[in-house]
């Protein structure tokens, strides 16, 4: 009995071949070719024939070749009336050793992909199906394990058991895979077999990939599968795109053109020169920086959501399930996300369910809702009534205001405009954050306040006028460290496109520079000087003649003790709202100590208040 094994390896038409010959088993067998049967997923995905002469540990997952299966498929095959035993598995591409001595003769059949393809293939890969969360990494040296792998069982077992075949439609018998595979294979009759195959495991777009890799730190349960076809369906076509840094990208091909070569020299390929010849020439697809922003990660939600009722169920269990364990400001956004995609009715539902079916709560907690939304639309509007009617834009001096408190963008606003609303009324505080407000404040003009107010709290900087301005009153901030500050500046401006035109600024620069990963272009933004004044924010909003004016500069880091220190100054209690600050990770860390050089000034600004 003649024996053919199909190797793979991973990413080269494995999945396509093994749905063909699955779905034509009844084909094969007419001439004489003897196809075990195997499971395909939706995705017309499968292990192959791994279980046909293996067997798996039940405690382990451990996997050992039966002998007692390999003898039934001979069994099985002759009375079948075959002369040949074909088997496919990527699991036996590391297993050929063992399946040489326990099948003497048999053969092997193996594809040979460009290992730069197959880097950023096998990354899609792993998202999709293996549950990888961190980002792409290039190889620190240029070598492929495949080829390193076919040339020790080259050595070990002679060229003449093994068919390779270089992987590339061009080369592929009438462009297409199975039909090379098939053309390989001794048919009765010297027969050629019509091959209809159709595209499995397409890979995800660039989009897909980053909010699937996303997901993947969570439990996804039934979601998994759903939105794997529908993530297949949506890249299949989305525009090409690379992972890889422009420079790294070209230092790769030079390394794994030169191993192939060597490769080809050694062992005779049919088509081998006319691959070689297409590896020289494939230019990098478009770089792609590896983040989704919520403009793109909105779009994949509804897309899945629309699908059908069932998607929408599956993306509130997911969320249900898992809201909770988001921890970074980013992933607590992302989930509000998912769940601000929902159909109204089955939220309504799910609030239903959680309040045990009792529509009362749910009713309330709406109407609570719609009566907050309102009576801050009122009161929005009545200040713009006052503004527009009044005799005079502004007053020069608000003697009444207590506090003027200077945001500086990232220093946990969000953790402190909760603390202030436990110990004031709304009614205390003005929130200037629009541009014309907080324009005329950092130009040191007045704006105009409602009657009452006690805060003034907004994106402005300190300017001398203000002292005038705002006679009675102390002037507050909070610093962070400067790195992990703009390290956050630097996510939320690529996260939610805000401000928009350093979003475009921020892509252009990776463009420029071919970079393809975040930490990379944040260290090219530390570099250059067209962002010096974002890099020197503390110096812009504190101001050299100003820092000495500040009543409270309180350091993020010591958040608990710093805001008791804020009470005692303002004669105010805050509560204790510790959970709403969360330190950023700072996933650039191997670049921190350089870029705090870049920055030094700052950091000296400041470097008493941390």
């Amino acid at each position: 009995m003649q024996f053919i094994f199909h190797i793979g390896p991973p990413k080269t038409g494995t999945s396509a071949i093994q749905y063909w010959c699955e779905t034509h088993r009844d084909e094969l067998l007419k001439h004489n070719i003897y196809y075990p049967a195997h499971d395909v997923d939706a995705n017309g995905i499968s292990p192959g024939n791994l279980q046909s002469i293996y067997s798996i540990g039940e405690e382990n997952n451990h996997l050992t070749l039966n002998t007692k299966k390999l003898q039934k498929l001979i069994g099985d095959a002759e009375e079948q009336g075959a002369n040949t035993v074909l088997l496919s598995s990527e699991f036996f591409f590391k297993r050929v050793n063992e399946l040489a001595e326990h099948v003497p003769g048999a053969k092997f059949i193996a594809y040979i992909r460009f290992e730069l393809e197959l880097l950023e293939s096998n990354y899609n890969q792993a998202v999709k199906r293996h549950k990888r969360v961190v980002i792409f990494k290039s190889p620190q040296t240029p070598r492929a394990d495949s080829i390193k792998f076919l040339s020790r069982h080259i050595e070990s077992f002679g060229i003449q058991r093994f068919i390779l075949r270089p992987y590339s439609k061009t080369v592929f018998k009438n462009n297409n895979i199975v039909s090379d595979f098939l053309a390989q294979i001794p048919l009765s009759d010297n027969a050629t077999l019509f091959v209809d195959s159709r595209k499995i495991n397409p890979r995800y777009s660039a989009d897909g990939v980053e909010f699937k890799r996303w997901l993947n730190q969570y439990e996804l349960g039934p979601l998994q599968e759903k939105l794997d076809i529908y993530l297949q369906a949506q890249g299949s076509n989305a525009p090409p795109y690379s992972f890889i840094n422009r420079d790294t990208f070209n230092w790769l091909k030079a390394g794994y053109l030169e191993e192939l070569e060597n490769f080809f020299k050694q062992h005779q390929v049919a088509d081998s020169d006319r691959f070689i010849r297409e590896c020289r020439g494939i230019e990098q697809d478009p770089i792609r920086v590896q983040y989704i922003d919520r403009q793109r990660m909105s779009a994949l939600i509804k897309g899945f959501i629309t699908e059908s009722k069932e998607n929408a169920q599956l993306i509130l269990r997911f969320y249900q399930d898992n809201h909770a364990k988001a921890r970074s400001w980013l992933d607590k956004a992302k989930m509000q996300l998912l769940y601000a995609h929902l159909p109204l009715a089955l939220k309504v539902k799910a609030k239903l369910s959680e309040n045990g079916g009792g529509i009362t709560s749910v009713v309330s907690e709406a109407l609570r809702n719609s009566f907050e939304r309102q009576k801050t639309t009122a009161v929005h509007a009545g200040q713009k009534v006052q503004k527009r009617w009044a005799n005079s834009p502004s007053r020069d001096v608000y003697p009444s205001v207590e506090v003027v408190s200077h945001h500086i963008p990232n220093t946990s606003g969000k953790a402190f405009a909760l603390a202030l609303s436990k110990v004031y009324r709304g009614s205390d505080l003005f929130n200037a954050y629009s541009a014309p407000e907080a324009k005329a404040l950092k130009n040191g003009q007045s704006i105009w306040l409602p009657s009452g107010t006690r805060i003034v709290h907004g994106h402005f900087p300190f300017h001398e006028n203000q002292l005038k301005i705002f006679p009675n009153a102390v002037h507050i901030c909070w610093v962070r460290d400067p790195i992990e500050r703009l390290w956050l500046h630097f996510n939320h401006t690529l996260n939610f496109q805000q401000p928009y035109h350093l979003h475009c600024q921020l892509l252009a620069l990776a463009k420029q520079n071919g970079l393809s990963t975040l930490e990379d272009l944040f260290d090219e933004f530390m570099k250059v000087d067209q962002f010096s004044s974002i890099k020197n924010t503390y110096q812009a909003f504190l101001t050299p003649k100003g820092i000495d004016k500040f009543a409270f500069i309180g350091s993020i880091h010591k958040y608990p003790s710093e805001l008791e220190r804020l009470g005692e100054l303002l004669g105010k209690q805050f509560p204790a709202n510790y959970e709403e600050y969360g330190a950023p990770e700072i996933e650039n860390a191997v670049s921190y100590e350089k870029n705090k050089v870049l920055i030094k000034n700052e950091y000296k600004f400041i470097t008493d208040y941390l």
